[in-house]
């Protein structure tokens, strides 16, 4: 986001920072930088003449540089003069209105107002907890009023549907009527995209308003237009009143020009910042954020208000507890890969982080392709796949096996231990390394308050027999390795598995492939792999299922 205009402002302050002291000279040199980083940015002219001549007599005060720390303070001159410029503090979408409350999209063909539709009715279902109903008013563009309703199924929000060669303003008609009768709080009509100088259209969407009567009346524009997007702006406001803005495609826009003129030039608030394509990258526009960002200085506050909103509390936990007792499996790592992914992946939380700018072309050298995590994620799931036919085929043959079920109703402890391997050792099952015992979580953390465990050898992350690798201990003959996919019965017991290499035996095929589609209606791609397999129990005398109960 802005990574051009972060990039240059942040070279242009640190040599300022960098400096024991000031002269004026050097201030007004480091302002003309400023006005020039500005203008590449595409920010309108009479933005960037009144934010210069804004920020010259602050910077070149004597407090300033008489000042022991001229730069950071010419940073905080900067900084303030940016929150100015944005806005000044957010402001929240207005529902002063007697319900259904009318929310009016407008914009420029193309400039996303349909997926903005479906991001705000699911952000006020959200965080305003009322209920929405979306409604496409886009007659003109082929396949607009199915691509809204696909959405807002998608997304489980209710939609009025759709009655063919029904015009706008029937439609709207239609809209109200049902919005009273199912008690809706908020319509949202999605407008057909016009331009400015369309007259007919224009007409239009004014008699639209002023059946509708709008809350608000938000102007949908395209950030990666620049001041394109400043103009428009101007000549909608002009035409229909806007009464705020919402900025898209924001995460691709290198420049930030229109963010940064938007506000200042027509005077109307920008309220919402779209920053992905998925239905929940969609953010409050907050100035003194934005500024931040702007500045590399990150966004801290941001990033803990998508942690708490798309991270699982009781996953944070559990993986708390997991580390506390010395446990970190792949099912762990998997689970951190796809907290953070809700969270806008890799580069999203690193973006929001201070001074990462700083670091991007290292971290570029590095690599981080998510598409590798995607791969890993496939493998994975291909060796889960596995384990599960192993277990299934072990429970399938459960009869054979003689569940030791004596003290099922506890938890694994040194009893259960000793009691099957006084079993296997009975049965003259080999011990040559190849004996393994395979438990959930639970039975791990009971295994760890045995003290001849806890002292036990501990392996680390071991090869299973067939395929894979786990945490492991080693201990009374056996390979302990904990894995959280075992199966349990009616009663909460959890079956975990004791057995020799050679008492299973195991067939994969080599028409292993993986095949990747798209699939437009999720804007996503499907990864999908293929392989066959089979399991078959060669010695049951080889293996024992332990009943441990789980509180």
């Amino acid at each position: 986001m802005f990574e051009n205009l972060t990039n240059k402002l942040e070279s242009i302050l640190s040599k300022l920072k960098s400096a024991p002291s000031l002269t004026e000279d050097q201030v007004d040199s480091g302002l003309k930088e400023i006005r020039l980083a500005l203008l590449e940015a595409d920010v309108a002219l009479p933005v960037v003449k009144e934010f210069i001549a804004n920020l010259k007599p602050k910077a070149i005060g004597q407090e300033i540089i008489r000042s022991t720390s001229p730069g950071q303070m010419i940073v905080k001159i900067v900084y303030d003069e940016l929150v100015s410029f944005l806005g000044s503090k957010n402001e929240e979408i207005s529902f002063k209105a007697v319900p259904p409350v009318s929310i009016l999209l407008v914009g420029l063909q193309g400039s996303g107002k349909t997926t903005s539709a479906a991001k705000l009715a699911y952000l006020i279902e959200r965080n305003y907890k009322k209920k929405v109903m979306l409604v496409s008013l886009d007659v003109y563009r082929p396949a607009a009023q199915e691509q809204l309703k696909l959405l807002a199924e998608k997304n489980e929000i209710q939609c009025l549907p759709i009655i063919e060669k029904q015009q706008p303003i029937d439609i709207s008609k239609r809209a109200l009527n049902v919005a009273n009768l199912n008690g809706s709080d908020v319509i949202i009509f999605d407008t057909a995209g016009r331009t400015q100088i369309d007259l007919p259209m224009m007409s239009e969407i004014k008699q639209i308003k002023d059946l509708t009567n709008p809350a608000e009346t938000i102007l949908v524009a395209d950030s990666l237009t620049g001041q394109i997007a400043v103009n428009v702006a101007k000549e909608f406001d002009t035409a229909v009143d806007l009464s705020s803005i919402i900025l898209t495609r924001v995460d691709g826009d290198a420049r930030g020009g229109a963010a940064l003129s938007m506000k200042h030039v027509t005077g109307k608030p920008i309220k919402y910042i779209g920053v992905g394509e998925k239905v929940s990258d969609f953010e409050m526009f907050h100035p003194d954020r934005l500024a931040n960002r702007i500045l590399g200085m990150g966004d801290v506050v941001t990033l803990v208000e998508k942690a708490a909103q798309d991270l699982s509390e009781e996953k944070i936990k559990e993986t708390e507890e997991e580390l506390k007792k010395g446990i970190f499996t792949m099912d762990s790592y998997l689970s951190q890969i796809r907290q953070m992914k809700k969270m806008g992946g890799m580069e999203g939380v690193m973006s929001m982080l201070p001074g990462v700018n700083k670091m991007k072309d290292k971290m570029d050298k590095v690599n981080i392709d998510e598409r590798n995590i995607v791969a890993q994620n496939a493998a994975y799931a291909l060796g889960r796949k596995t384990d599960s036919i192993i277990t299934d085929t072990f429970d399938a043959n459960a009869t054979a096996l003689a569940h030791n079920s004596a003290g099922s109703t506890t938890g694994m402890n040194l009893d259960k231990a000793q009691n099957v391997f006084e079993i296997f050792q009975e049965n003259d099952v080999p011990d040559d390394g190849q004996r393994y015992w395979i438990v959930g979580g639970k039975q791990w953390s009971d295994l760890l308050d045995i003290d001849q465990f806890s002292r036990a050898e501990y392996v680390g992350e071991a090869d299973l027999p067939f395929g894979g690798t786990l945490t492991a201990k080693r201990w009374i003959t056996f390979m302990w390795m904990v894995f959280n996919g075992l199966n349990k019965d009616g009663s909460n017991d959890r079956f975990t598995l004791a057995f020799h290499k050679s008492s299973l035996g195991l067939g994969v095929g080599s028409d292993v492939r993986t095949e990747v589609n798209y699939i437009p209606e999720k804007v996503a791609h499907l990864t999908t792999s293929y392989m066959s397999m089979g399991a078959v129990l060669i010695d049951g005398d080889g293996v024992r299922i332990q009943k441990c109960r789980e509180a």
